[in-house]
């Protein structure tokens, strides 16, 4: 079994050739404004909080938080917090969180394909 940590708890996903092996990726993922946000700090480079915020219009702060804490135990992002008043908190991609960019970037072009009208 692999093991797959999250903000919560642990998701256990058995590896078999009756399971898609992106499933865990999906379980890490999955969250509302997962993908927003990692596809934001992909595009934008680091971000404090409060601006990562206005570039995913609607998400509450309470569950930007949420997300933000699991890419944080999944080792996809960063987090740099200077003191001072206001604290300065920036976020980041990790290594990881880089070649997770580039995978939703293809994923974006098929997307662009498949979802676009046919041109006959």
């Amino acid at each position: 079994m692999k093991d797959l940590i999250s903000s919560r708890h642990v998701v256990a996903v058995r590896r078999s050739p009756k399971h898609c092996p992106l499933t865990p990726l999906r379980h890490l993922l999955g969250g509302a404004w997962t993908l927003d946000a990692l596809w934001v700090l992909g595009e934008g480079g680091p971000q404090r909080f409060g601006d990562l915020q206005a570039s995913l219009d609607g998400v509450s702060s309470k569950v930007l938080t949420e997300r933000l804490k699991s890419m944080l135990d999944s080792r996809i992002i960063w987090r740099k917090h200077i003191g001072g008043v206001p604290p300065v908190v920036t976020y980041g991609l990790t290594e990881e969180g880089v070649e997770l960019h580039k995978g939703l970037k293809q994923l974006a072009e098929i997307a662009d394909k498949l979802l676009s009208p046919d041109e006959t």
